[in-house]
């Protein structure tokens, strides 16, 4: 398991070359719009709101774009790190 320093997992460099593939092998649009849903739908709606709601408010369409694509990026890493852990957990 990856050392915790904190509530959160410390994303290891496998997990974020991984997460790193996902998003540039992707259509960047397809992967937010999936993940966005995902979190809105059945995982973390606050997040999906909370990331939605400072986008909204950016004033350009590339403030927007950061804004999602960053906090978007951030939770899955988080996500895919605390995935890893727990299967490394149950493995012993």
């Amino acid at each position: 398991m990856t050392e915790k320093k904190g509530l959160l997992p410390i994303v290891s460099k496998e997990v974020g070359f991984s997460i790193q593939n996902e998003v540039f092998n992707s259509n960047e649009n397809e992967f937010a719009l999936n993940l966005i849903r995902r979190l809105a739908n059945e995982d973390n709606p606050c997040i999906a709101n909370y990331l939605s709601q400072l986008a909204i408010q950016s004033r350009t369409a590339e403030m927007r774009d950061a804004i999602l694509y960053a906090g978007l990026g951030v939770y899955r890493l988080l996500e895919s790190q605390a995935e890893a852990d727990k299967m490394k957990q149950e493995l012993g």
